[in-house]
């Protein structure tokens, strides 16, 4: 299991349901099957926020 660093970098980690209930102790989605909760998603990666009418906005992360 990756350890987790909150600082203001723009380095990021992924984590099952699993896992994080492995880091902070609480189980989420219960309604979730194990084999569900043990895998992991394709998600998109994290980048710079865009307004309605396209324009890039700071540094904020937002999942596109």
């Amino acid at each position: 299991m990756p350890e987790v660093a909150n600082d203001e970098t723009r380095e990021y980690s992924t984590a099952s349901m699993s896992e994080l209930k492995k880091m902070v102790g609480i189980s989420v989605l219960l309604g979730l099957s194990q084999q569900v909760r043990d895998g992991g998603m394709n998600l998109p990666r994290p980048g710079a926020r865009r307004d309605s009418q396209g324009s890039l906005h700071g540094n904020q992360p937002y999942l596109q």
